[in-house]
């Protein structure tokens, strides 16, 4: 399955799970969180395995996604349950790919989690790049006795991965108003450029923008997206 536009809203677990030998292509998607509400299990952006034992069977786990906008709950406030743990959580012999996105306000912004994602990650083939993450207690974070540098690796010269420190350095409208988001970059935004398509995104099925994130200067949610479906009388 591929797809475009889509929204993941309050969710509970994880807003986008990819695992079991997926490799459709997305473009353009975003998620918003409520903090007060996440799973017992650890709520996340991205939950990316390859499969539930990290087993090195094909076809690999190897989503690719383009323009992303993950907004978690600290986007939306500063007191947040205890229960959210990562803007990515990366795992179990996963292969995704992450280009031109962004990812704000979560505990920790990206675990690569295991040896063997390790691995895809040095072999180039699990990738970040052109993406941007803000507003995390922790940018980088491996498995418990793990030496590898998450950190280095997302920093890697050349792929243009970009940490800023605080939410408010995306140029976004916050907190986010989960029953009535703005959801467009304002026009000084950081986020209205940076976008490259080479590599995996030299397909027809992606449309060549310059931003990075969800949106440009058109919020595509607008017209069809129900920010208030438990009160709106059907």
């Amino acid at each position: 399955m591929n797809a475009k536009h889509l929204i993941a809203y309050r969710g509970l677990d994880d807003d986008f799970d990819q695992d079991f030998g997926w490799q459709g292509k997305v473009q353009f998607a975003v998620s918003l969180r409520d903090p007060n509400y996440a799973d017992a299990s650890g709520s996340n952006g991205f939950e990316c395995d390859n499969d539930a034992a990290g087993n090195s069977a094909a076809p690999y786990s190897q989503g690719t996604w383009s323009n992303v906008t993950v907004l978690g709950p600290g986007t939306v406030t500063g007191t947040v349950s205890d229960l959210y743990k990562r803007a990515m959580h990366l795992r179990r012999n996963t292969q995704t790919r992450i280009y031109n996105s962004v990812f704000a306000g979560y505990p920790t912004g990206l675990l690569i989690d295991g040896s063997t994602t390790e691995t895809n990650a040095t072999n180039n083939d699990l990738q970040v790049r052109n993406t941007v993450i803000a507003g995390m207690t922790n940018n980088y974070a491996v498995a418990s006795g793990s030496s590898w540098d998450c950190g280095a690796w997302f920093n890697t010269a050349g792929w243009s991965n970009t940490a800023y420190a605080n939410n408010s350095d995306l140029g976004i409208i916050l907190p986010v108003d989960l029953t009535s988001p703005v959801l467009r970059p304002e026009a000084s935004s950081p986020l209205l450029a940076g976008a490259a398509f080479a590599g995996p995104l030299a397909d027809s099925f992606y449309e060549v923008v310059g931003y990075r994130g969800a949106f440009g200067s058109t919020d595509w949610t607008a017209g069809w997206a129900n920010w208030t479906p438990q009160t709106t009388s059907y």
